[in-house]
């Protein structure tokens, strides 16, 4: 029925002109309260994506036997890689 709202640049858009027009309206606690329930379950996002990442991996490792040292060796270096770009 509202196709036309599924992309996600639309949705982006109409969010971001909902939040500049009827801010004003809104009480400043349930602004509050929308950004400690936004803060909230971005840190349990957070805290829940190594073990999901494990997962991912130990699924991957368990499939690949033969390739395994290989695939291990490849995220290590990745991770490597990410934190020594992070530095600057």
């Amino acid at each position: 029925m509202f196709n036309f709202l599924k992309p996600l640049p639309v949705q982006l858009l109409l969010s971001i002109g909902l939040a500049f027009f009827l801010g004003s309206y809104v009480d400043c606690s349930f602004v509050v309260a929308f950004y400690t329930f936004s803060s909230c379950l971005i840190e349990i996002l957070m805290f829940i994506l190594p073990f999901m990442v494990f997962a991912f991996i130990f699924t991957a490792i368990n499939k690949i036997q033969a390739h395994s040292l290989h695939l291990i060796l490849f995220i290590f270096l990745g991770v490597a890689v990410s934190n020594l770009i992070s530095l600057f």
